[in-house]
């Protein structure tokens, strides 16, 4: 599977003050990479789709951090249309559910997904972003 280097981090949430916290983490994180905010799965999925029709796949994120309790569509939802899109994309791009569900059915159901790399807790941190991009992506962060 060929992924891409971290670039691009795509976040899935509802929630203006997750997603304030959240980007902060990815710049403290100090790792390159700029961010996109959507706030349901129907934004993220137009978002998906524009990349691959209008960039060619180059603007594809390399990270989907995604939540699973939004309006209009769920992360489950999203999952379910992720799947419709090009395999070669879906390669290209590492999907975590993060989530504030403290539902051990959720972290089954969403590790039992052949799309989600990993189920983190909210809220996402500096540390958290890092052991991903190296755990993912084959960063190399020096200590």
């Amino acid at each position: 599977m060929s992924r891409t280097p971290l670039t691009h981090v795509l976040l899935v949430d509802d929630s203006e003050d997750d997603n304030f916290f959240h980007e902060r983490a990815i710049v403290r994180s100090g790792l390159p990479s700029r961010t996109t905010v959507c706030r349901d799965g129907i934004e993220a999925m137009r978002f998906l789709q524009n990349c691959a029709e209008t960039q060619g796949r180059a603007d594809l994120p390399s990270v989907i951090f995604l939540d699973i309790n939004m309006p209009r569509m769920t992360g489950w939802e999203f999952l379910m249309e992720y799947e419709n899109l090009p395999v070669e994309m879906q390669e290209k791009t590492i999907v975590v559910m993060l989530s504030a569900s403290m539902d051990p059915l959720d972290r089954a159901r969403a590790l039992d997904s052949p799309l989600v790399a990993e189920f983190l807790s909210k809220p996402l941190t500096a540390d958290k972003m890092r052991d991903i991009a190296v755990n993912y992506l084959g960063a190399n962060i020096a200590q």
